[in-house]
């Protein structure tokens, strides 16, 4: 993701980007009528006299130029069939615009949604020195609340080109910014954040929890700190005050004798009493800041549901003499991590991820749905779910556009277990993969099964998604616009 950071409290959570308008100037051409001396008409005889021979003669062309002319218009003359066979060879290897109907049946044939994307944001968090303390991804689920996942500060990630191949995420951090620890965080989780925060110092905090006053925060270890003037500040062990000047020392600092997870302890109990606080309060302004966007959407809606609290798989990693429970440095456990996103992120976006089609061909209720949980750890971004254009197919077919991507098709197809891999080149479409479910296909014998995992959120095209409609708005949400076409979806004959 290239978008930049916001840093709190500024107001604005979130930028936006909008299309720039190009304006035209639309001035007038010629003369300015009042400014033109009309000439009196030619008497007869003066008009004979000229026509005579005493007007000056025009310039003839010169031959070669009236040859290039005459050259010019026979080729764009005998251009026109070639053309025209070339465009309806287009056309006809398009999937633009090939049906314009709008089925709205959720149970028809050919009925399509556009699916939107688990919403998902990046909370980074530093010091009054400007040292990373932590990061943190929330994600909402469309029936409300949703999850929040903790980042230890020592968190090691893969950082290609360099020496050692991985730095510890504040390293990253220093080199190349919050868009650089982004990135990273976002191959570890194979699935992009669509919006990102930046709170860079303990006052920030401070503006965020203000409007609720003191929180009653349950600290599990007890802590000394030291503020801005350089005195101490004590949080005991237990159900404590804290006034939202002192939350930013609460969250950022680490103990002499602790490691990164007690902090992120701390990290935690302090969203907990956040976000029980917001749901109690009846304060429309609770949180700073816009409600369809950043921190304003996102706590609001994880404090109007069940919010699930999740650290990060990690395994600390040795250091000479020091103690494994010591060490703040920690290396993601993949697998775990893998499992994790598809609990908290069941539908993921970008990253290397295959945008995918999702067609049921047996008109089998939830199959499609079935199937794309079992696609998205086999790295598919469902994009569509339906129903592929006749009922009745025996045999699952994977359709991919480019023969680049043949090696993640064939790993969505391992997913399933059952079907052929078909390669449809110079086809345009709006996605990387189709897959059209047959009868073959059974989501509890599928070899990708054992890595779906149920979140319990509703993949339903009815609940949550749109009928693509080739006229209408799109109402899709960021990351998911619903496209002017509903391409074809039977797999070619072979």
């Amino acid at each position: 993701m290239s978008r930049e950071p916001t840093v709190l409290p500024d107001g604005d959570e979130a930028t936006t980007g909008g299309r720039r308008r190009r304006t035209r100037e639309n001035g007038r051409r010629g003369a300015v009528w009042d400014d033109v001396a009309w000439a009196a008409p030619a008497e007869p005889d003066a008009r004979r006299a000229a026509d005579d021979g005493d007007r000056p003669l025009g310039r003839r062309a010169h031959p070669v130029a009236r040859g290039v002319f005459v050259g010019v218009w026979v080729v764009l003359i005998l251009a026109i069939p070639v053309l025209t066979f070339v465009g309806v060879r287009a056309v006809g290897d398009s999937n633009a615009g090939r049906e314009l109907g709008v089925e709205d049946d959720p149970t028809a044939e050919g009925y399509e949604a556009a699916v939107e994307p688990t919403p998902t944001l990046l909370v980074v968090q530093t010091d009054d020195l400007g040292t990373l303390t932590g990061a943190t991804v929330l994600s909402l689920r469309n029936s409300g609340g949703g999850f929040l996942t903790f980042f230890p500060a020592g968190t090691v990630l893969e950082l290609p080109f360099t020496e050692t191949g991985e730095a510890p995420m504040n390293d990253i951090y220093q080199g190349a910014g919050e868009t650089g620890l982004e990135q990273r965080i976002e191959t570890l989780l194979n699935a992009a954040t669509q919006e990102n925060v930046e709170i860079t110092n303990n006052a920030q905090w401070g503006s965020l929890v203000a409007p609720l006053g003191p929180l009653t925060i349950d600290n599990p270890v007890a802590l000394t700190a030291t503020d801005a003037a350089g005195a101490p500040v004590t949080f005991a062990q237990g159900e404590i005050p804290v006034p939202p000047e002192q939350i930013g020392l609460f969250v950022n600092t680490r103990g002499p004798d602790e490691n990164d997870l007690v902090r992120l302890e701390r990290q935690e109990a302090f969203w907990t009493a956040w976000l029980a606080a917001v749901a109690a309060s009846d304060d429309p302004n609770a949180v700073p800041g816009e409600t369809d966007r950043g921190l304003g959407r996102f706590v609001r809606a994880l404090a109007a549901g069940e919010a699930l609290v999740n650290t990060l798989p990690v395994d600390p990693i040795g250091i000479p003499g020091v103690g494994a429970t010591d060490t703040n440095l920690y290396r993601p456990d993949q697998a775990a991590v893998d499992e994790l996103v598809a609990q908290t992120i069941p539908l993921p976006v970008g990253v290397g991820r295959l945008r995918s089609r999702v067609l049921d061909g047996t008109a089998t209720e939830g199959l499609a749905v079935e199937a794309s949980r079992i696609l998205v750890p086999a790295g598919a971004e469902i994009a569509f779910i339906g129903n592929a254009e006749r009922f009745g197919r025996a045999e699952t077919v994977v359709q991919y556009y480019d023969p680049e991507e043949e090696q993640q098709a064939q790993a969505l197809l391992d997913a399933l277990g059952v079907g052929r891999l078909v390669l449809r080149e110079n086809v345009t479409d709006t996605v990387d993969v189709t897959v059209i479910l047959g009868a073959d296909f059974d989501p509890e014998t599928a070899p990708g099964a054992s890595a779906a995992v149920d979140s319990g959120e509703s993949l339903d095209p009815a609940a949550t998604t749109v009928p693509v409609d080739p006229f209408g708005v799109t109402t899709t949400l960021p990351f998911g616009v619903a496209p002017a076409i509903t391409p074809p979806t039977e797999a070619p004959a072979g």
